[in-house]
């Protein structure tokens, strides 16, 4: 059996603890931006009154209007929540006092949808699949890297929209995980294989017993699984 020897690395603004990567960036708190602080107030008010609207029967309401996209996106930026978790979070935060429970769903329903057109979930993280090729550059491809090499953040779309400030800071902490990801890479290409195989197992896997070979077989699972992903994303663009 082989001997388990955690893998503890500084990889700039990240960690490699016990062989699992951490982002150690502190939280954005983005609430407590005069800006954004200033529109969930506003926003709040307008809730109040489209909700007594929809109390009343008139559903020809615009519920979340464009003036708002700019603390949605301020909200959504550098999560790293599942989808549900998060339009849960902004739908209570953008709430009235007292709010008017019987109309809330219609207001998770259309954050959720705001949401999936503003951002997506990027994946910052080791991938395995360009590293055995030695191509391994910026965020991974979600079906090439292990869950415990990578870590999830929301990012919006076009941060454009917001203030000069927050767009700083938001492209400042991008460049400190894609950083990251090149430091990760970096010890990666500095390990034996023996290493590298074991590192790819999961701390859990490692934890119990779990031999190189295995290591190994997860990289073909995951290379296997992204060719298929190739193939099937040709697929669709030939339909």
């Amino acid at each position: 059996m082989t001997n388990y020897s955690p893998f503890d690395v500084n990889l700039n603004v990240g960690l490699l603890k016990d062989g699992k990567l951490y982002c150690d960036q502190p939280p954005l708190r983005t609430e407590n931006h005069p800006d954004c602080a200033h529109d969930i107030i506003a926003y709040r008010h307008y809730r109040k009154h489209i909700e007594n609207m929809l109390a009343n029967g008139n559903t020809n309401v615009n519920v979340i209007p464009d003036e708002y996209t700019r603390c949605l996106c301020m909200l959504i930026e550098d999560s790293d929540e599942s989808l549900p978790s998060m339009v849960n979070r902004l739908n209570e935060l953008l709430s009235p006092f007292n709010r008017n429970e019987h109309v809330a769903h219609i207001f998770f329903e259309n954050i959720e949808a705001r949401i999936r057109s503003l951002a997506m979930q990027t994946k910052y993280g080791l991938d395995i699949y360009d590293q055995d090729t030695g191509t391994c550059t910026g965020p991974a491809k979600s079906a090439t890297s292990p869950s415990h090499l990578s870590v999830l953040r929301w990012e919006t779309i076009d941060v454009r929209c917001t203030p000069l400030d927050f767009q700083e800071t938001v492209l400042a902490r991008r460049n400190g995980r894609r950083m990251m990801v090149e430091h990760l890479a970096a010890y990666y290409k500095s390990l034996s294989q023996q290493q590298r195989d074991l590192l790819v197992c999961s701390p859990r896997q490692r934890k119990n017993g779990t031999q190189a070979q295995d290591g190994r077989q997860n990289i073909k699972i995951l290379q296997e699984q992204a060719v298929a992903d190739e193939k099937q994303k040709k697929k669709v663009m030939l339909k």
